[in-house]
């Protein structure tokens, strides 16, 4: 290259310039897919503890059509039998 002592410093501080921008889009993409990363996970978990639920649910009505002890059900699940009546109040 054939710069003169100026267009030199202008041509290396250009490029210091466009190095620096690159990997300053690079941390924020970086950045950004980890937060969606994070935000994914969250969705998926949160999703899964309600289909978690509803299964436990479903599971309770079942056991109460068949004429399972209430305490029975309520140390197998883990849920209080006040609960248990409150997501079922048509089998009481």
């Amino acid at each position: 290259m054939h710069f003169a002592p100026e267009e030199r410093e202008a041509y290396e501080a250009h490029l210091k310039w466009l190095r620096v921008e690159a990997n300053t889009l690079k941390k924020y993409e970086a950045k950004g897919y980890d937060e969606g990363l994070e935000r994914g996970e969250r969705i998926g978990l949160e999703k899964s503890e309600r289909k978690l639920e509803e299964e436990k649910r479903r599971m309770i009505h079942m056991m109460l059509q068949e004429g399972m002890d209430i305490q029975k059900i309520s140390k197998i699940t883990r849920i209080s039998i006040e609960e248990i009546f409150k997501g079922n109040e048509h089998s009481r």
